[in-house]
């Protein structure tokens, strides 16, 4: 795939361009967006639960932003063949290209709005490079869990056209059962425990905010499960490609 890398990036590029068309600070919003966002509700929410800002925000901060991104590698990548129709019908190139335009793109805004993670990691004086080494494991497992969703979803989306809407309403249930704007503890404690052992993006959080903000290792049941969703992910993937590969066209 090395010889589509500038027409990944190009086209990439023109997603977030169009995006953001005739506006002012164009991607800027994401930053604002996200850092209004945790900051304010950060605040407000330390105080319902009784909580620390200074340790909750930078909390919410890093859950807010691996939310927008499984959100996106879902939601869009089940749009991944329909919003590339007019190239696939006119263009020869492998599908792999959308396929890794989105995760590209997804990607890129998930970096703008984790840059808002780290920004309040400096301020508020929990900003340590040896919390990423910690992190690193956890962002490789991201990558992976990312590529392999987009490249399911670009299947699955092109055969039901009715997910990418269903998704959008079980992102919205997914997000209250799902420890991104306060502690999995809240749940546990109250015997809703399975809301976390039973959720992978709960997993996918963890081995990337406990790094960030504790300097150390998230619990390895955390790393087994984003692990073992990978590889669920991905079989259903291969399946779906097997399948509806040669029928992406016809589909469209």
């Amino acid at each position: 795939m090395m010889k589509y890398s500038e027409l990944i990036w190009y086209l990439a590029k023109l997603d977030l361009q169009s995006r953001f068309r005739k506006s002012k600070l164009g991607i800027l919003w994401v930053f604002i967006q996200v850092s209004s966002f945790s900051i304010g509700a950060g605040f407000i929410w330390a105080a319902i639960f009784n909580l620390d800002p200074v340790d909750f925000v930078p909390f919410l901060a890093i859950g807010f932003s691996l939310w927008g991104l499984f959100v996106g590698v879902c939601v869009e990548g089940s749009g991944t063949f329909i919003a590339a129709q007019g190239y696939i019908k006119q263009v020869t190139v492998p599908l792999k290209v959308y396929i890794l335009r989105v995760f590209l793109t997804q990607s890129l805004l998930f970096l703008i709005s984790f840059s808002v993670s780290i920004l309040i990691l400096i301020l508020v004086g929990k900003f340590h490079f040896v919390n990423f080494l910690y992190a690193f494991p956890g962002f490789f497992i991201l990558t992976l869990f990312s590529v392999s969703v987009v490249f399911l979803m670009a299947y699955i989306g092109i055969r039901f056209r009715d997910v990418q809407h269903a998704l959008v309403g079980i992102f919205q249930l997914l997000f209250v059962l799902t420890p991104v704007i306060y502690p999995p503890s809240v749940l546990i404690e109250r015997g809703l425990g399975f809301a976390i052992y039973l959720n992978p993006f709960a997993s996918l959080i963890d081995i990337i905010r406990t790094p960030l903000l504790h300097s150390q290792f998230a619990n390895l049941q955390s790393y087994y499960t984003s692990i073992l969703t990978i590889f669920f992910v991905s079989l259903l993937g291969w399946a779906a490609y097997r399948v509806l590969h040669k029928k992406v066209v016809y589909l469209l």
